[in-house]
């Protein structure tokens, strides 16, 4: 919801100002054009991801896949950018791809922490496997 309103507040403050012939229009329309780029390398590839048992179903608008837990390789944090983007690494493609981008719930900013969604898939990484070396 954030990128969108963002654009769109955005650019109509920099229409106006362009129109209104305003000096400090141009740096303004250079922002919004960096801030629009900053925006969809951050968001455009992100997915809703629902955990339920032993599987995620990751889904964009129009599609849905269920992809088992035993497929999950890696988990990364996003970094310091709120809300964070937290990337699922799979060992076969999920019909989105090897890697998934998603924003995990809100959390009020705490310094260069990783999200606790990522902790706790990693958790369910290292349990899943050791589940699987028991049953070998």
């Amino acid at each position: 919801m954030f990128a969108p309103l963002w654009i769109a507040l955005f650019s109509c403050g920099t229409l106006v100002m362009l129109i209104g012939g305003d000096p400090k229009a141009w740096p303004f329309f250079g922002a919004t054009l960096l801030g629009i780029g900053f925006l969809y390398h951050k968001f455009a590839k992100v997915r809703h991801v629902c955990l339920r048992e032993d599987r995620f179903y990751i889904s964009d608008l129009g599609r849905q896949y269920e992809v088992p837990v035993s497929q999950l390789q890696r988990v990364q944090g996003g970094g310091w950018i709120n809300p964070e983007t937290i990337v699922l690494h799979f060992k076969s493609d999920t019909g989105f791809g090897k890697r998934v981008d998603f924003v995990a719930r809100w959390k009020f900013w705490s310094g260069f922490e990783e999200h606790p969604v990522v902790d706790e898939l990693d958790r369910l990484i290292r349990r899943h496997r050791s589940d699987r070396s028991i049953g070998t």
